[in-house]
Order: C-alpha cells, then structure tokens, then sequence
C-alpha cells in the first residue's frame, strides 16, 4: 500500500512539474509573440498541443489565440482559422478566459480570413500578404510583419526566452 501511495505522489509531482515546465514555455511563446518573433514563437507553441489539452481554460485560451495569432502573422491560415476559432470559443463558453482586446483581434482575424477564403478559397488567401489582414493595424498604416525571412542580417538573434 505505502510502494502504491509513493508512486502516485510521485507521479503526481512529475505532471504537476511537467506542467509548470509547460507553463513556462508558453510564457516564452508569449514574450516571443510580443517581440514580434512568429518564428520563435510557432514552434515553441506548436509543441505545447499535446499539452494544451491540461491546461486550465484561461492558458489553454491563450495558447489558442497566440497559436492562431502567430499562425495568422505568418500567413499560415488554415492553421490560424482552427487554432483562433477554438480561442472565441473558449472565450465565449468561459467568459473572462481571453482578455477582451484579444478576443477582439481573434474575431476580426476571423472574419477578415473567413470573407477571403468563402469567397475565392484558400488558394487566394495564400497569395495575401501576412500584414493585409492585420487587426492591428486597422487604421494604422500598414507595415510589413516581421519575421525571420524579412529580419534584418544584423538583428541580433533572439530564442524567446529571457531567463
């Protein structure tokens, strides 16, 4: 009985240090993000899927939108529709999950990827620049999305993790 309990602590600590581990990924995924850095930033969440699903609904909100955004940003839209559409959805089945700004810019990338692509198909959207559809820049001028194709030689080289 006491060799059952001692395993189950163990493997307990073990997902719930696995988890922290994962948590912490995520917030690099999220500094990326910021940064501008989509090419850091989509490979550090797209190993987190798997994890995703243990996630507590507010960080699994916000894996989805980042995922979706930075998915989104890099022109990938078939990705960015199913990973921004599970972010509105969370959002709205739990209410305060998703800050009200990213909800906002998840629906708008939406809608915005969803008239291109009922309308003339995904070959079309593929031929859109990154940035044309940017929610954040309506009403801005537009810039080009940075990413690390368009990155300058000289930019220093970034990993997304600060610590």
């Amino acid at each position: 009985m006491r060799l059952v309990l001692c395993t189950l602590a163990s493997a307990l600590s073990f997902a719930a240090a696995g988890c922290g581990t994962e948590l912490r990924a995520l917030d690099r995924a999220d500094r990326a993000f910021t940064r501008t850095r989509y090419d850091v930033a989509g490979p550090l969440l797209a190993s987190l899927s798997e994890a995703s699903s243990r996630f507590e609904p507010a960080d699994r909100a916000r894996y989805s939108y980042l995922r979706g955004m930075s998915a989104y940003r890099t022109s990938d839209w078939r990705t960015a529709r199913l990973y921004l559409g599970l972010a509105v959805a969370i959002a709205d089945l739990d209410p305060g999950t998703l800050d009200e700004s990213s909800a906002e810019k998840a629906a708008q990338a939406l809608e915005r990827m969803d008239r291109v692509v009922f309308r003339e198909g995904y070959s079309a959207a593929k031929k859109a620049p990154s940035n044309a559809f940017d929610p954040e820049s309506s009403g801005k001028a537009k810039t080009p999305a940075r990413n690390a194709a368009q990155a300058p030689e000289s930019a220093p080289q970034d990993d997304g993790d600060d610590e």
